[in-house]
């Protein structure tokens, strides 16, 4: 069941962001598009008001053939500068318009990656990005152009008006009723439908997600071998047909009002052009005027329909652009204005204590620890115990913790996240697999070696990866994955290698390595546990696992959690003597 609920906007608000933004990109937008409404919007009077002015003349019989044949060449001149003017403004309003629109993308990534990994663990967020991201492509002109239509059309509307009071003043309202009638239905049409559009936001995620999972070959095996596409294109199909029904009631109950608004409306229109064609038989008004008139009373209806119609649009962007908006001028919470930090020597963890929510268990429970550079530690435990989230919190990713980090006796909270990362070196336990070449994949950790091949090639070699390179049909730069061109896919193991990789080419003081062998064979396992003592030395490393059997023994310190609780410390011959369930773990493996 969707759930929605009524939202309001700001439409000035949203006009003044919008000048902002175009403003600091292209000025000259503003100024055209300004400059091409006033032409835009004087035009079809003047036109008009000659083009009366002209048969009035012929019909007088006091007709002035040098006049005559001025006006009418003055007419075709300005029909063809009008013509001329509107092909050249239009030209540079879509030039600027792309560039504006650019601009918009840009910030709504650049503010998707200045989002925390506690903000990315929220659905709300995706939902926010989802919808920004959905207004981000040319929504920003858009409504401006919108917004300046509505005063160009308001010129003509009045210059219009002016024309039909010299006639019968009362006419006005017969023009008037119907398009502010349809106005009004109109709005309450649109701000149904932008309330089903957001109350739908997370479903329409899921049915994206449906569809990504048929048509990923990630998933293909599995899709396959648990008969998964029809129950997955099922779920697509209904969320689809629901969102269907939705929009096709929409659509039904705007056509049936306006339908019966259309009737009344023609009814009204051949009424009122009758009485300006009596007018013009009895001689009330000469032909020229009845040309006027009619077309001025055309006119008018259509350009009130207009500016209503794009007043109305005008709310129904304004509230998309409110969701784009409310991205772009989120406050992030990561602040990079603390104390610098070029070299790490020590970490200093008191009384840790940490859960997702105010209302949650504890997942991490008066952690202490005590590392230093030249030393390499293991944190290990059964899965769920709390060892990435405390990697997390080391890494800077979190904030919101009980207790105290000290950084070579600095508070962690005090310092400049980027300076300290730029000490840091890890392996996450859901690496990266990048749909890019082999050279991106290893050089996107430290991305000034991107065309150092020596350095990329050794550091490949130490993780016993250059095999693949040598034997990969262009090398370096063959492309991983099957999304683009040529793509070769390579095994998890391998994958995990060249994370690894990745994160040892990086030069940093503290590597944080969770669950490194996750995904390696024995025999690789058994290498790269050894290759640790060389590549960690006079480093702080950190190692997270829960298969740990070849690696224990170049430890110094082991850290056993349970249930979020350190339960044992010590090195490894400490620990298998004390027995308890490190003991039990090491046995196991």
């Amino acid at each position: 069941m969707i759930n929605m609920k009524e939202h309001k906007t700001d439409i000035c608000a949203n006009f003044v962001n919008s000048i902002e933004i175009i403003w600091k990109i292209e000025p000259k937008y503003i100024v055209i598009t300004f400059i091409s409404m006033i032409i835009n919007s004087l035009y079809p009077v003047t036109s008009l008001t000659i083009m009366q002015f002209i048969l009035n003349m012929m019909q007088s019989g006091k007709t002035n053939y040098q006049s005559l044949i001025f006006y009418i060449i003055f007419y075709i001149a300005l029909d063809l500068i009008q013509t001329i003017l509107t092909a050249f403004f239009g030209y540079l309003i879509s030039k600027y318009s792309l560039l504006i629109n650019l601009y918009v993308k840009k910030e709504v990534l650049k503010k998707a990656g200045s989002l925390t990994l506690k903000e990315y663990e929220d659905s709300e967020t995706y939902n926010i990005i989802q919808r920004a991201q959905s207004e981000s492509e040319g929504k920003i002109t858009t409504y401006f152009n919108l917004v300046v239509s509505v005063f160009g059309t308001t010129i003509t509307v009045v210059s219009y008006l002016a024309l039909l009071l010299n006639f019968k003043a009362w006419l006005l309202f017969f023009v008037l009723m119907i398009p502010l009638i349809k106005y009004i239905i109109l709005k309450k049409i649109n701000l149904k439908q932008f309330n089903i559009l957001i109350a739908r936001t997370n479903e329409e995620r899921r049915t994206w997600y449906y569809s990504y999972l048929i048509t990923n070959g990630n998933y293909n095996k599995e899709m396959r071998l648990y008969k998964l596409y029809d129950y997955f294109l099922n779920k697509f199909d209904l969320n689809r047909k629901i969102f269907m029904n939705q929009d096709i009631q929409i659509l039904k109950e705007s056509k049936q009002k306006i339908v019966a608004l259309g009737i009344i409306e023609q009814i009204l229109d051949g009424l009122i052009f009758g009485y300006i064609i009596y007018n013009g038989v009895v001689g009330v008004i000469l032909l020229g005027d009845v040309v006027t008139y009619t077309r001025a009373v055309m006119q008018t209806k259509s350009n009130i329909q207009t500016t209503l119609n794009n007043f109305a649009e005008i709310e129904k962007q304004s509230l998309y652009l409110d969701q784009l908006f409310l991205l772009l001028k989120k406050e992030t919470s990561v602040k990079n204005d603390g104390k610098e930090i070029d070299l790490i020597e020590n970490i200093k963890v008191i009384d840790l204590s940490y859960r997702y929510n105010d209302n949650g268990r504890y997942v991490l429970k008066n952690i202490n620890l005590e590392l230093k550079r030249g030393c390499t530690y293991a944190i290990l435990g059964k899965n769920g115990s709390g060892k990435t989230t405390l990697a997390n919190i080391l890494m800077g990713f979190y904030d919101d913790y009980e207790g105290e980090i000290f950084i070579n006796g600095l508070n962690l909270k005090t310092l400049d996240k980027e300076s300290y990362r730029e000490r840091l070196g890890a392996l996450f336990q859901d690496f990266g697999k990048y749909e890019a070449s082999i050279r991106e994949n290893i050089a996107y950790g430290n991305l000034d070696l991107l065309h150092a091949d020596s350095y990329i090639m050794e550091i490949a070699r130490e993780f016993d990866i250059l095999s693949l390179i040598e034997r990969a049909p262009n090398n370096l730069e063959t492309q991983l994955g099957y999304w683009f061109d040529e793509g070769k896919q390579i095994s998890i193991g391998q994958w995990q290698k060249v994370a690894l990789c990745r994160a040892f080419i990086k030069n940093a003081d503290v590597y944080i390595l969770d669950e490194p062998n996750a995904a390696l064979d024995a025999i690789s396992e058994y290498y790269i546990a050894q290759l640790y003592k060389k590549i960690l030395y006079e480093k702080l490393g950190i190692i997270i696992a829960h298969k740990f059997g070849n690696f224990v023994q170049n430890i110094d310190r082991i850290f056993v959690l349970e249930d979020g609780e350190i339960v044992q410390q010590g090195s490894h011959t400490q620990l298998l003597s004390e027995g308890g369930i490190y003991k039990y773990l090491y046995e196991l493996q």
